[in-house]
């Protein structure tokens, strides 16, 4: 996957992050190059890992494994209020009367 900038990968990882219920961490983060590994498991070797390509001009994830052997998490640091509102936003839009139990 290419990403335009380093903000754009961050921004991805963290949906990411709210799918798969996992608390990530960014271990390198730098404009050309980002590193980010599961909290939960310091030894899963799979990292998601993105370099600067200077062909394209662009992020480039090098690595990324999908498989984990962590329980799930619920306390996520990068799941925000902006993110679970911007989730949401359509479905309050569409109902505006909709109550907080039926979200």
């Amino acid at each position: 996957m290419l990403f335009k900038d380093d903000k754009q990968f961050k921004s991805a990882v963290q949906k990411y992050s709210q799918e798969c219920r996992r608390q990530l961490k960014f271990i390198k983060n730098e404009q050309k190059r980002v590193i980010v590994r599961c909290i939960a498991s310091p030894n899963w070797p799979g990292r998601i890992r993105a370099n600067y390509n200077p062909v394209v001009k662009c992020l480039q994830i090098k690595m990324f494994q999908d498989e984990h052997h962590c329980s799930v998490s619920f306390k996520n640091k990068l799941v925000t209020a902006a993110m679970i509102a911007q989730y949401f936003e359509a479905t309050i839009k569409d109902h505006p009367t909709m109550k907080l139990r039926e979200i």
